[in-house]
């Protein structure tokens, strides 16, 4: 299973990131085509109740921020239980997850959360940043 951890949902609820990780798609079509392993890419970025983020008009500092910060300890939000549910359900015997600066923290919940449901899960980390 390969994640792009939520940043922009952090923020708000229906923030996300609205392109598809392109990394994550070459990656799981590379491991598709050359193994013959089950491959599942999800973006945790993504809300299908999406709103139309306008970083001049939005907020990302101060009120946004401070959820941002408050979102990466509740593990009892939604998207925590998305992922969660989302690891659940797929059970990989190893996870990779696409790491940006922005998005450091928000990964090592999701490692959090993966090695709580399956502690022998390997967890792999790559990315630009």
């Amino acid at each position: 299973m390969l994640i792009e951890p939520p940043f922009y949902r952090l923020y708000h609820d229906q923030f996300c990131l609205v392109k598809y990780p392109l990394a994550l798609g070459y990656l799981a079509g590379s491991a598709i085509k050359k193994t013959d392993w089950s491959v599942q890419a999800y973006n945790a970025d993504f809300n299908t109740e999406k709103k139309n983020f306008v970083p001049e008009n939005d907020y990302v500092t101060g009120e946004g921020f401070d959820r941002y910060l408050s979102s990466l300890k509740d593990y009892s939000l939604p998207i925590w239980k998305e992922v969660r549910k989302s690891i659940e359900e797929y059970n990989p015997s190893v996870l990779g997850i696409t790491v940006k600066s922005q998005n450091f923290t928000s990964a090592t919940v999701i490692a959090k959360i993966a090695k709580k449901i399956n502690p022998d899960i390997k967890i792999l980390v790559g990315g630009a940043h």
